[in-house]
């Protein structure tokens, strides 16, 4: 081996140990941020009535004077994602209205908690192609206006009778919204690097299934609901708040 390549080796030898120490004191060091969903010490469930966790996010048990009863996390949820994982989950029912499932997983220290969502419809029996998926936003009016990003899945069943599913999901911390699964990972990425804090971020879904020929009065049954439910769920962030709150 030359002088020139022995040289190369040893620079990308101390390199790397150089990066490893740096990642393991940053790891050390690092701080886990507040979450932008409430925490309630509420047991959760699993499939068989066991107590799956000690707390959970909270969802108001009524919406639009409609009834819900809290649902249970798979086991294979609970064995598949990272322990310190928090959940809620709940259905909702109104009566001559689409029925709305409504979940939130929340991470803790291990971001691999929060995975992308396309992945769990497909699994579920429900097809969509690229077109049918649709980033938008609506209006919530409290506890002050502002727009609630989110993104739009139109799938089609893929088992038993012909069926339409609108799944809409977003990603909030205590600063900020997104929409995008990527643009979050970004965001937790760039804010540890800055602050050594790694942002807690939690993934809201809503899903609602009708039948063909339903899906202009169910997209806006489904608004309607988000727009009432968000201001429950999460803490609103301060990137949605006006600038003369922040200020404040």
């Amino acid at each position: 081996m030359s002088r020139e390549r022995v040289i190369l080796f040893g620079l990308s030898l101390v390199i790397m140990a150089g990066t490893a120490a740096w990642l393991v004191k940053a790891r050390s060091q690092q701080r886990l941020g507040a979450p932008g969903v409430r925490v309630v010490r509420e047991p959760i469930l699993d499939e068989t009535g066991a107590v799956a966790a000690r707390q959970s996010v909270y969802l108001p048990p009524v919406l639009l004077d409609g009834e819900s009863l809290p649902l249970p996390i798979t086991r294979l949820e609970l064995d598949w994602l990272p322990p310190d994982t928090t959940y809620g989950r709940r259905q909702y029912r109104w009566p001559g209205k689409p029925d709305i499932q409504v979940s939130v997983v929340l991470m803790g220290g291990d971001r691999t908690s929060i995975h992308k969502p396309e992945f769990c419809l497909a699994g579920q029996g429900w097809a969509f192609r690229e077109s049918e998926i649709e980033e938008t936003s609506i209006p919530v009016p409290k506890p002050f206006p502002y727009q609630l990003p989110l993104r739009k899945i139109v799938a089609t069943s893929t088992v038993g009778e012909a069926q339409r599913g609108f799944y809409v999901f977003w990603f909030v911390n205590d600063r900020e919204i997104s929409a995008s699964h990527g643009g979050r990972m970004w965001s937790q990425a760039l804010h540890l690097l800055r602050t050594g804090e790694m942002e807690r971020w939690a993934y809201i879904s809503f899903f609602a299934r009708c039948l063909p020929g339903q899906e202009e009065a169910t997209w806006a049954w489904l608004r309607q609901v988000i727009a009432e439910a968000a201001p429950l769920i999460q803490i609103p962030p301060a990137a949605a708040a006006p600038a003369r709150n922040r200020a404040g």
